[in-house]
């Protein structure tokens, strides 16, 4: 690899996971929606809920393990817990969203779904790296 990737890459590879990992995320969930809606026509509002939550175990595994390098056992159940309640807060905020985006925006389900995801990722990023998958030697006083 050429030295100018791989500086870069050190200095942002957690981000490039993040997304990377995200996008994988997102691919699970935008085929989860459109089999649901477009194959077996299902409302695109619970199709979007199952999507959601489908990808949440994606996103759980490859942001602990690969993004944030987290291997800590003892911490998984709170960080299970932590993340299933931003999975949940987010299932709402995608909801909000996808409905104002496609009944008043009048954007695809699809677009709607890209636009959320966006937003949504960012508030993630942060959570995940500054609370969720914080080290626990850093939570410690």
């Amino acid at each position: 690899m050429p030295p100018a990737l791989l500086a870069m890459y050190s200095r942002h590879g957690q981000l490039l996971r993040f997304f990377i990992s995200g996008g994988m995320a997102f691919f699970a969930n935008i085929g989860v929606m459109y089999v649901l809606t477009d194959r077996l026509a299902v409302w695109y509002l619970v199709s979007s809920i199952f999507a959601f939550i489908g990808s949440f175990v994606v996103s759980f595994s490859m942001q602990k393990y690969w993004t944030f390098k987290n291997r800590e056992a003892d911490r998984m159940s709170q960080q299970l817990r932590m993340s299933l309640v931003l999975a949940v807060a987010n299932l709402g905020i995608n909801t909000v969203l996808m409905y104002l985006f496609v009944d008043y925006v009048h954007l695809h389900y699809l677009a709607a779904v890209v636009c959320s995801a966006g937003l949504i990722a960012i508030e993630t990023y942060f959570i995940y790296k500054y609370i969720i998958f914080t080290p626990s030697s850093y939570l410690q006083t």
